[in-house]
């Protein structure tokens, strides 16, 4: 019987990782239940409308 060598599978890639992009504000929560991203925050992330962000809360003291 002929041994077969080993067959070396291709290696798996790994997922890029974009760093997170993070700005810090304070926002009021308006009717609805709305938050409002300040324009000069949203120019500098790129976010525009239907842009998926991930939202963090924090109740600051009055």
């Amino acid at each position: 019987p002929v041994e077969e060598e080993p067959v070396e599978e291709p290696a798996e890639e790994e997922p890029i990782e974009e760093e997170p992009v993070e700005e810090e504000f304070l926002a009021n929560i308006h009717q609805g239940g709305r938050l409002t991203v300040p324009l000069p925050y949203r120019q500098s992330l790129g976010l525009e409308q239907g842009t998926r962000v991930r939202v963090k809360i924090r109740k600051d003291k009055p």
